[in-house]
């Protein structure tokens, strides 16, 4: 699946692709299931290739609340990520090392860390 930006504005549209010839797949049908899951059958746009398949899209949980919560619908709610800062970005730590011993680099990634 990719995510790209519709043709105005900003919002963004997810899309999947032919599993076979890679064109847009587009949704032909839809049922909802319950509340949260939906199963779609899609079809290839590209005629020659002409593959259908079918799917579910579920959504599993909330990232933040709505003002007017639907009665019945009870998601597990996860907030969103935070960034994890560089290593150089924590603040100036001093590392005690021999002098014949490289400082560990900003990018510190195990065995490869020493400084180039």
């Amino acid at each position: 699946m990719t995510v790209s930006k519709a043709h105005r504005g900003m919002t963004r549209v997810a899309s999947l692709k032919c599993l076979h010839c890679e064109t847009k797949l587009k949704i032909r049908t839809s049922r909802v299931v319950v509340p949260t899951l939906a199963q779609v059958n899609l079809q290839c746009e590209n005629l020659e290739c002409g593959a259908t398949y079918g799917a579910a899209f579920e959504i599993t949980h909330g990232i933040s609340a709505g003002v007017s919560p639907r009665e019945g619908v009870d998601l597990r709610m996860v907030p969103p990520r935070r960034p994890i800062p560089a290593n150089d970005d924590i603040g100036h730590q001093v590392v005690a090392c021999a002098p014949e011993v490289a400082p560990l680099a900003a990018n510190d990634d195990g065995r490869y860390s020493e400084a180039v």
